[in-house]
């Protein structure tokens, strides 16, 4: 019954938070997953012990921006991306795009409030993963998916290639050499 009704299209606040609270981790997880799991409920997961229900928490799409900044200091590298995808703060999208783990620099490359000027410094990042995610970004300029046709992982430029935002000529020459 605990997790039917942590995954409940109506949830109660006061049910929710017990089952935010409850011994078996699946029930937390299930809470954190829930998409009407409300903004408080989503703070008091964001200090579970368990880096799964933290993770589950960071992808929310209703945690606050304070949970979010929270989490985006997370010792657990997913759970630093899910918050890297869904930051809405500027000052945290600069400093998780330095952070050592290339997941979530990918998960920076790919959040659509990233601007520009840090889409082109993730677009020369070592890990292919990271150009991936820059090149899959709605809001990659041109001139950096024109950088990212060139890449040497022919994932990366693939993913440049089909791009909206780039120019057809770059494309079309982009297409007869490959």
């Amino acid at each position: 019954m605990r997790y039917y009704t942590a995954t409940g299209s109506s949830p109660q606040p006061e049910i929710m938070r017990l089952l935010a609270q409850d011994p078996d981790p699946e029930v937390r997880r299930l809470v954190a997953r829930n998409s009407r799991t409300p903004p408080a409920i989503l703070e008091l997961l964001a200090h579970d012990p368990d880096p799964e229900i933290r993770r589950e928490t960071a992808w929310s799409s209703n945690a606050l921006p304070a949970t979010v900044e929270l989490l985006a200091r997370d010792p657990d590298p997913q759970t630093r991306e899910g918050a890297a995808c869904h930051s809405g703060s500027l000052r945290t999208l600069r400093r998780l795009a330095h952070d050592h783990d290339p997941q979530v620099r990918s998960g920076t490359a790919r959040n659509i409030i990233t601007p520009p000027a840090l889409l082109e410094q993730l677009a020369r990042d070592p890990d292919p993963e990271v150009r991936c995610g820059t090149a899959m970004n709605d809001h990659t300029p041109p001139a950096t998916l024109e950088q990212l046709l060139q890449d040497t992982e022919h994932k990366v430029s693939e993913l440049a290639s089909r791009h909206p935002n780039l120019p057809r000529a770059a494309r079309a020459m982009w297409q007869l050499a490959h």
